[in-house]
Formats: C-alpha cells, sequence, structure tokens
C-alpha cells in the first residue's frame, strides 16, 4: 500500500 511507503516519509517531516 502507498501508505506504508508514506508512513516513513512522514517521519522525515515530523521532528524527532
Amino acid at each position: 500500500m502507498a501508505l506504508a511507503m508514506e508512513a516513513p516519509s512522514v517521519a522525515a517531516y515530523l521532528p524527532p
């Protein structure tokens, strides 16, 4: 699923 691949991407945008 696309969401599965977007999940790590979202983490990059969010602060640590």
